[in-house]
């Protein structure tokens, strides 16, 4: 199959671009290199600021299940209570899902201390 005129001249354009890089990169390979560092940095920067960004949401993530899990022990206690005093349809009413945002409160999630108790560690 024959090549067209444009996908020769195309190629040869290209061909001599990269030698002329390549002449000039041999002339200044420190030049090269300092950008080559130059460009890591960058790379390692964006992953720092990625990684501080997950690690604020994980933090975020964190305190609100440890606020759900101290409320989840509050109700627990409130319907102990409610039981110890007799009025079972109150500690009914605190069982039933769809009374506290339309979801049952029963079973403590397993977490890592908040990242806040944690801070002074670092």
């Amino acid at each position: 199959m024959a090549e067209t005129l444009a996908v020769r001249v195309t190629r040869i354009l290209a061909g001599s671009a990269h030698a002329l890089l390549d002449a000039i990169e041999d002339i200044a390979p420190e030049a090269v290199m300092r950008q080559a560092i130059r460009e890591i940095d960058q790379v390692l920067a964006d992953v720092r600021l990625d990684l501080g960004k997950v690690e604020a949401a994980k933090h975020l993530i964190t305190c609100h299940i440890n606020k759900l899990n101290s409320e989840n022990e509050q109700l627990a206690t409130h319907i102990e209570t409610a039981l110890e005093r007799g009025q079972e349809e109150l500690a009914r009413a605190g069982i039933e899902p769809g009374r506290d945002r339309g979801r049952p409160r029963a079973r403590r999630l397993p977490i890592p201390p908040c990242a806040a108790s944690r801070s002074s560690d670092r």
